[in-house]
């Protein structure tokens, strides 16, 4: 038996337990291989009944805020393909190491309510504290520079002013080192009151990974058309004669058990970000297929970056 017979035969048996099943995936059959004709594409064929799967909605317009919503019409491809070995959801945010200063701390301590701190170690009454703090907002120099500024304010004295100004600025600059010298003086180093602040939340990005190996002629069709499916749902297509682009499409991404997905997650209306496609993940070995050559297995790498932030709501009433 040729491997053309081994293929028919193959396609004969998959198809009838195709067409046998009931469940979830029990009205995906493909009749035809054209992207977008002929129903959702499905891989592997037997991909039935009692299979979990993960389906990919590609929907053509790009839309601001779009939120998953299976009401929603207009999906103009539906992709079924079997759960990838890992499965992983990963959550990052983002944090700045911030220098608050004296009266930093201090805002922040009335802000959360627990009013000023009485209890800092201080040099005769408070000084050394008001020291750190006239240091930090540069008081002393502010104050001498818009002294000297005012001396020479009237339109008379435009070039005094700027004169006056430009000393009280070496002043100012003068009596801030002096206050840092008072300190070095005292062997005392100025706390910089160093906080976490919160700064962003990243986006999540889903790395997919697929170990395809098409069993009949119609598999390695259905392989040929989810690829090229994936790779032009991710780029752009040029729009007023060459001089913008159109948006790419956007993707709603389900796992499909048959039952409630409470103990896995959800994943967010995402954008394809990156995609790498191996054709020889077992070297250079091929099928023959009506004289032109297919792979026998591919490795499907898909990236998807979600369109919006997660926040405790979208962890809470959506699974993410």
């Amino acid at each position: 038996m040729n491997i053309e017979d081994k293929f028919k035969q193959g396609q004969e048996l998959l198809e009838g337990a195709l067409n046998k099943s009931s469940g979830v995936l029990s009205k995906l059959k493909n009749t035809g291989t054209n992207i977008g004709i002929g129903g959702p594409i499905t891989f592997p064929s037997d991909l039935k009944d009692g299979h979990e799967a993960i389906r990919f909605e590609f929907f053509k317009e790009y839309r601001f805020d779009r939120t998953e919503n299976k009401a929603e019409a207009g999906a103009s491809l539906i992709i079924y393909l079997p759960i990838p070995q890992n499965l992983q959801a990963a959550y990052s945010v983002q944090y700045e190491q911030a220098e608050l200063g004296a009266l930093g701390r201090e805002g922040a301590r009335i802000a959360a309510g627990r009013g000023i701190d009485t209890n800092v170690e201080n040099l005769a009454g408070g000084a050394l504290n008001l020291l750190a703090q006239a240091v930090d907002s540069g008081a002393a120099g502010a104050a001498v520079a818009g002294g000297a500024a005012k001396a020479g304010s009237s339109v008379k004295n435009k070039v005094l002013s700027k004169i006056g100004g430009g000393i009280g600025a070496i002043a100012g600059g003068a009596v801030a080192g002096g206050l840092k010298g008072v300190q070095f003086g005292l062997g005392t180093a100025r706390n910089p009151h160093m906080a976490q602040v919160f700064k962003n939340v990243q986006f999540r990005s889903h790395q997919l990974a697929f170990k395809l190996a098409p069993k009949s002629i119609q598999e390695q069709n259905r392989l040929r058309d989810i690829i090229k499916a994936f790779k032009i749902a991710m780029h752009p297509k040029y729009k007023m004669a060459g001089h913008f682009f159109d948006y790419p499409g956007q993707f709603d991404i389900d796992l499909v058990t048959g039952t409630s997905d409470e103990y896995f997650f959800n994943i967010g209306p995402s954008v394809l970000t990156s995609m790498s496609v191996d054709y020889l993940p077992n070297g250079p070995q091929v099928h023959d297929v009506n004289g032109a050559k297919a792979p026998i297995a591919v490795n499907l790498s898909l990236q998807f970056t979600e369109l919006k932030i997660v926040t405790q709501d979208e962890i809470s009433e959506s699974n993410y």
